[in-house]
């Protein structure tokens, strides 16, 4: 699938990175944007801009900054981001209502967990999301050669390209994925087995 005709408008963090290069490895065009561009009005006039004409936003914002911007996927598209259905509330019209906004953060943008909370204060790394998927305990290091960041990228683009192939008949969509959640794909034999036996898993480290 090429992704010549394709614009995506990526506010660079280390989430998105993978992701961006990724849909640009497929033909599509990468306008990236630097998060601390956002924090003045000139910024945000410039992004508005920059959405107006984009396919594709990908973000990996802590929770709710965007929100505090004026800057999320309700306030550029004017829709819900759960049902996709017209938002009604009193606001400045739609800067692109066929947008795939695609948001990948540590526990997923709808969290509204403690963690995902502190996670605006102190950004969370892989080391942090190995050790809450098990990938440092029952299952020892997880997968070689890829991290969480990483796998949460090919879901992200994985998603993209399914919303993009959809468009035409649901319009834009919201994809929200959790980091977490795509380390915890990789914690399958381990969790059967211990809801299956109730005995924590032995850990297998392999050897140096």
């Amino acid at each position: 699938m090429s992704l010549r005709d394709i614009t995506v408008v990526e506010v660079n963090t280390p989430a998105t990175t993978t992701a961006g290069r990724m849909l640009a490895d497929a033909g599509a065009h990468v306008l990236l944007v630097g998060s601390e561009e956002l924090d003045t009005g000139a910024g945000r006039r410039s992004f508005r801009q920059l959405i107006a004409d984009a396919d594709v936003l990908l973000e990996g914002e802590p929770p709710q900054r965007l929100a505090e911007l004026g800057l999320d996927y309700v306030d550029l598209t004017r829709r819900s981001p759960e049902t996709g259905e017209p938002d009604d509330t009193p606001g400045p019209p739609a800067v692109n209502e066929h947008l795939i906004h695609v948001s990948i953060t540590p526990f997923g943008r709808t969290s509204r967990g403690p963690m995902a909370m502190a996670s605006r204060q102190q950004p969370m790394t892989d080391l942090t999301m190995k050790a809450r998927a098990g990938w440092l305990g029952p299952m020892g290091r997880g997968p070689e050669g890829t991290t969480p960041t990483e796998l949460a990228a090919r879901m992200g683009v994985m998603a993209t390209l399914v919303a993009l192939i959809g468009r035409g008949r649901h319009g834009g969509q919201f994809v929200d994925v959790s980091i977490l959640a795509a380390a915890n794909t990789c914690a399958g034999p381990s969790t059967v087995d211990w809801l299956a036996t109730g005995h924590n898993p032995i850990a297998h480290h392999p050897a140096d």
